[in-house]
């Protein structure tokens, strides 16, 4: 018993949380097989990313901007992509704010249920700056990641808006 091997550590789900709020983590099965898109071709992303769910992935990671998926492009790649099932990792650099408002749309077009749909917004304006040396507005990305967050908590409560990366940083 893990109680009686550490004992006043806690378990995953019981007093005192030092593992988390879930005994099996954020998702149901403790397991979340994630695919990173990021091909710019668009239907051929869409292709991949529906073979990849039927063929065991359960979320998928959808980069969006420069050099990588359109930011117009969620309705197409997502489009036979059950959002209330597959969790979606949102990666858009600067344009976290406008990726995150396309997918809120798909959502709401197809009538998702606010706690059906989960994933993350990956809104890191600090990760975007350290990772490309781009010239980033940090006061009005930090705004953004601000209306994200509220927008979650009051829309979308499984949604996570932020995604901080620390692996550029050095």
């Amino acid at each position: 018993d893990l109680e009686d091997a550490l004992p006043g550590a806690g378990v995953p789900g019981g007093a005192p949380f030092t593992r988390g709020a879930a005994a099996l983590g954020p998702t149901p099965d403790g397991w979340d097989i994630r695919q990173r898109h990021a091909d710019p071709d668009v239907d051929a992303t869409a292709a991949a990313a529906l073979a990849d769910l039927q063929g065991g992935a359960t979320s998928l990671w959808l980069v969006l901007g420069d050099g990588a998926l359109p930011l117009d492009s969620l309705p197409t790649v997502l489009d036979e992509v059950l959002l209330d099932l597959a969790p979606i990792a949102l990666q858009a650099g600067g344009h976290a704010g406008q990726a995150a408002r396309a997918l809120f749309e798909l959502a709401a077009s197809r009538e998702i249920a606010a706690e059906a749909l989960s994933g993350t917004l990956g809104a890191d304006p600090l990760g975007h700056l350290a990772g490309r040396d781009a010239d980033c507005d940090l006061p009005a990305g930090f705004a953004e990641l601000g209306e994200l967050a509220a927008r979650c908590v009051a829309e979308r409560p499984d949604r996570k808006s932020t995604r901080l990366n620390s692996s550029h940083i050095t």
